[in-house]
């Protein structure tokens, strides 16, 4: 009998001590996550994505929480896919970037966040680009229609449509709106997903006058 209560003492206490050592792990791995965030100045939407980055990642740095949303990122070629522009015309993205630093804003007609982006570009980004930067709106429903909402929203910049179940598919791309920073060799800067009324610091150091 003292065997038995020596050895269910013994398992009770090594129980005990493995869901210890389990909380303060991930304890620890939730603390650090947070931090992360924080040292990085990214905001987490109740509603959004957030930004990532991809790329090289060797040494431990450009690493976001939310990779799995899109399948490409900063180091990476934009992906060189068809689009209709409002005409109905087809094209290709290789074109429309022709050696330009670019800012595709990837919405959907739907997202009311998208609408919140476009107004907020418009009073507070859209006089702060280097002037050879050109802006394209990629609107995911191409049909060619464009709400009354939406129209004086899409001033000063270029307007496509592209397939959004095909970029679903092939580029885990689900969240709008999507802001994609092209530089003038085809190569992304920056993705940020989702909108929280700010422009990620790495967009703004590259495309904006006052920092360049």
């Amino acid at each position: 009998m003292s065997k038995f209560k020596n050895l269910f003492e013994s398992m009770y206490v090594k129980v005990i001590f493995i869901a210890v050592t389990l909380f303060i792990g991930i304890s620890s791995g939730i603390y650090v996550g947070y931090a992360y965030i924080g040292a990085n100045g990214e905001a987490v939407s109740d509603n959004n994505a957030t930004t990532e980055t991809h790329g090289d990642h060797s040494n431990g740095e450009g690493i976001d929480l939310d990779e799995q949303f899109v399948n490409f990122g900063a180091g990476d070629l934009f992906p060189l896919e068809s689009y209709v522009d409002k005409n109905n015309n087809k094209g290709n993205f290789e074109n429309l970037l022709q050696n330009k630093a670019t800012i595709f804003l990837f919405v959907s007609l739907t997202c009311t966040p998208c609408h919140d982006m476009l107004l907020y570009w418009n009073l507070n980004i859209q006089d702060k680009l280097n002037k050879d930067v050109q802006v394209v709106v990629c609107l995911r429903e191409k049909d060619g229609e464009v709400p009354v909402e939406f129209m004086g929203l899409l001033e000063n910049k270029q307007l496509v449509f592209f397939d959004g179940d095909h970029w679903s598919l092939q580029y885990d791309m689900a969240f709008w709106p999507t802001i994609i920073a092209v530089d003038e060799s085809g190569f992304v800067r920056k993705v940020q997903l989702g909108f929280e009324n700010y422009i990620h610091y790495d967009i703004a150091n590259y495309f904006f006058v006052q920092n360049k």
